[in-house]
């Protein structure tokens, strides 16, 4: 199975582009069919972000609104339903001379590709703080509260998804698209030979709840920003030190995905819906729409 040199999730889309971008200077490419790592976008490889559209979809949630971490996937399901699909799409992204791929979306997918390609994928976790994670979330048309809902399940569905495993954890501050040092990391990371001279260093950093943004948060959230305020570089991650999820922020995410559902849908009984299907372990019939 061909499959992405390394997967780049954590942070919502816009703050992954600073990764992104780094990683085309570097000699890395994004897969085939790409939008190019700029003007807030972090490299996508469009078919595959359709794909991943997809199946949230058939999860019941969507980008804008993830499932609540943690939400154990029905592997067996999902895969007979939309396996062979799935890997002809990731087929046709693929470059031989190497590439990435950078999906925030991927923070609750992950296993699912992973099933799908048959190992695991190196993993770049990018980690901001609240602040900057809404304000990056709020060019995309997201109020405050919904982006700092989305900011916080889509960190939190990373972490989880990544749980034991070592990783390059990158956490972005105001200087990270600038910085030579993240780079440098990147490619040491990914064993490649780097022909820059010394590189002094230039330490980015999360910003902080609260800062200069001024940006009210909850407890939740501000401890899930403390705990990532100390991760850098190849770290072990472990998902027991998350805080506890605010249960006021899964029922907004429920209500907002009742919102978001299609017509015919909201009249479907809910034991009939493909999400609920797929979580009793039964097949749902896949799309017909081929790439």
């Amino acid at each position: 199975m061909t499959a992405p040199d390394v997967v780049v999730l954590g942070a919502p889309h816009p703050e992954l582009a600073a990764v992104a971008r780094q990683l085309e200077r570097w000699g890395l490419p994004a897969g085939r069919w790409s939008i190019g790592a700029g003007d807030g976008r972090c490299g996508e490889t469009q078919p595959l972000a359709w794909e991943n559209d997809r199946l949230l979809h058939w999860l019941d949630a969507s980008w804008a609104c993830p499932l609540p971490a943690p939400h154990p996937l029905a592997l067996e399901p999902l895969l007979d339903a939309a396996g062979p699909r799935s890997a002809r799409v990731l087929r046709r992204c693929h470059r031989p001379g190497g590439w990435f791929w950078a999906d925030a979306r991927l923070g609750a997918l992950l296993p699912y590709w992973e099933a799908v390609i048959g190992r695991r994928l190196p993993a770049v976790l990018v980690v901001c703080g609240p602040a900057a994670g809404v304000r990056a979330l709020r060019s995309e048309g997201l109020d405050v509260q919904e982006a700092l809902d989305l900011w916080q399940v889509t960190l939190r569905s990373a972490i989880e998804a990544l749980d034991g495993r070592e990783v390059l954890v990158v956490p972005l501050g105001q200087d990270a698209d600038e910085s030579p040092t993240l780079g440098a990391e990147l490619a040491s990371w990914l064993g490649a030979q780097s022909s820059q001279p010394e590189l002094a260093d230039a330490p980015s950093s999360v910003e902080e709840p609260g800062g200069r943004d001024d940006l009210a948060v909850g407890e939740s959230a501000a401890d899930l920003a403390a705990l990532v305020a100390g991760w850098s570089g190849p770290s072990k991650i472990r998902a027991d030190e998350l805080p506890p999820l605010d249960r006021a922020l899964v029922d907004r995410l429920s209500l907002r995905r009742d919102r978001e559902r299609p017509v015919w849908e909201r009249a479907m009984r809910a034991d009939a819906r493909p999400a609920t299907l797929l979580r009793r372990g039964l097949s749902v019939v896949p799309g017909r729409v081929r790439w």
